[in-house]
């Protein structure tokens, strides 16, 4: 999951984002408006892979939920993390990853991440973006105050695809499928189109929860977590 900031890229240039753009994303069939597309060299793979030409991170308000999302690539692993944020009025403001067990969210290998917006780091990097509409659940939005569109105020809940059988694109030799788990036949690389999936996933649930209503009857298009690892919670 997100890493704490890193000093020794303060001398780095800026990298300067493709804003509010309409981004093909779901395999290239959603036409998505996104309000930000970075592509950052220092936490993209530098192996070749399926990951060449892909993003590194992109924030947008998911259209059904009206809920703040971001996908980005972790620094570490050069695998995408996913993130849904909500507002100070949603029943999961402020909680810890830990009283998030139970709750049977489904998201690819759980929901493990939970946070307030990360103001302080870089916006290439960050699990936080600019926004200039209040992307809480409300049926009245108004505009932002001009602090609010430095940062949002959201707290962002999220998981990763760094999970067992899944593709590691900072890892050796990450296509080569060797130590795979058993009973799974290759990794799979989860490409942005899949992790695009699961934050709306995610958001429909937390907007069910918002409203009252049993999230665990949300619908989903695909399978999320293989089924061969019990241990998972959700997915």
């Amino acid at each position: 999951m997100p890493r704490k900031k890193n000093t020794s890229g303060t001398n780095l240039p800026a990298i300067k984002p493709t804003r509010n753009v309409t981004r093909p994303m779901h395999g290239g069939t959603d036409l998505v408006p996104v309000e930000a597309v970075f592509h950052v060299p220092t936490v993209h793979p530098s192996s070749r892979g399926p990951w060449d030409g892909e993003a590194d991170k992109i924030a947008w308000t998911d259209r059904m939920s009206g809920l703040g999302c971001i996908i980005k690539r972790s620094g570490s692993t050069g695998c995408w993390e996913g993130f849904v944020g909500v507002g100070p009025d949603h029943p999961l403001f402020g909680v810890t990853p830990g009283a998030l067990v139970g709750l049977d969210l489904r998201a690819h290998g759980g929901v493990n991440y939970a946070a307030a917006c990360q103001k302080y780091e870089p916006e290439s990097t960050s699990v936080c973006h600019v926004t200039d509409v209040d992307t809480r659940p409300s049926h009245s939005q108004r505009p932002l105050t001009k602090e609010g569109k430095e940062h949002d105020d959201a707290w962002w809940l999220g998981f990763s695809c760094d999970q067992a059988g899944d593709v590691i694109p900072g890892g050796s030799n990450p296509l080569q499928g060797r130590d795979v788990p058993a009973g799974v036949n290759e990794r799979v690389y989860r490409d942005e189109a899949f992790v695009y999936r699961e934050c709306v996933r995610l958001a429909a649930q937390l907007l069910a929860i918002a409203d009252g209503v049993d999230h665990t009857t949300v619908q989903s298009e695909q399978p999320s977590v293989s089924a061969y690892d019990p241990r998972r919670v959700g997915g």
